[in-house]
């Protein structure tokens, strides 16, 4: 089975979606960890049953609890209000800027919390990154890899002509199909008339010219410009965006669907 250009696409697709997935799932659960690690922290704190208000003593307190180094010098305490607390639900995490908070715990009858302003690089650096990372390499190594094999395929990538998804390779005198890297079978006269029309600036070569170049010593070759018209028709739209046109049965025009 030879690999496709919408197979190579796919697999990139995936590897990525996947290094995508990792990191916000590891991101969320180090956010989880900051939360629980403040969480346990205030708990330990309200246990020893010596603050009746936030001082700073308390908040010093709560602080030598927390296990997370960086939660030392951002986390807070705070009393929560009432109107508050009537508009949002419990959500350990707030949706303000940078901000996570711990669930509500009673101190001398107030309700408090604690706050850690954690930008999105500190929880980074707190989550485990290793399988994002490793796919994200994957996926750079997959995409240089697989431009590699569909650019060695396209025989046409030196000295060759194109137009529309056909391409006509000289170093190898051969015709391809653009879209999946195909040689386009031609007979000997399909050829010659494809050199031809690939020849010619505009794509467009009069009956005469055509039989003149193919039939030098036929007098009359209508009837097989004709034919070899009406076979090589289907040969280039099975195997292209091209078409052989008409021009008022004068002369013949290669032109893109």
């Amino acid at each position: 089975m030879k690999l496709k250009a919408y197979h190579s696409i796919l697999i990139f697709a995936i590897l990525v979606m996947s290094a995508a997935f990792s990191s916000v799932s590891n991101y969320r659960k180090a956010q989880y960890a900051i939360v629980q690690d403040m969480n346990k922290a205030l708990a330990l704190t309200l246990q020893e049953n010596k603050y009746q208000w936030i001082t700073p003593d308390t908040i010093q307190s709560y602080r030598s609890h927390l296990s997370i180094d960086l939660l030392k010098s951002t986390s807070n305490l705070c009393y929560v209000m009432e109107d508050r607390r009537r508009g949002k639900n419990n959500s350990q995490l707030v949706n303000i800027a940078n901000l996570l908070s711990s669930k509500e715990m009673l101190l001398n009858e107030h309700s408090i919390q604690s706050y850690a302003n954690c930008s999105m690089a500190d929880v980074l650096s707190m989550s485990n990154q290793r399988t994002s990372l490793t796919l994200t390499l994957m996926a750079m190594i997959w995409a240089i890899a697989s431009l590699y094999y569909h650019r060695r395929k396209q025989p046409w990538n030196h000295e060759a002509d194109m137009f529309g998804t056909m391409c006509y390779s000289q170093d190898e005198d051969s015709f391809y199909n653009q879209e999946n890297g195909q040689a386009i079978k031609f007979t000997p006269m399909q050829h010659q008339l494809m050199q031809l029309f690939f020849n010619n600036t505009h794509h467009q070569l009069s009956k005469q010219e055509i039989c003149n170049a193919l039939w030098p010593k036929k007098p009359d070759a209508s009837e097989t410009l004709y034919t070899l018209i009406r076979r090589i028709k289907p040969v280039i739209e099975q195997n292209s965006n091209l078409m052989i046109e008409s021009e008022r049965g004068k002369s013949y025009r290669l032109i893109i669907r």
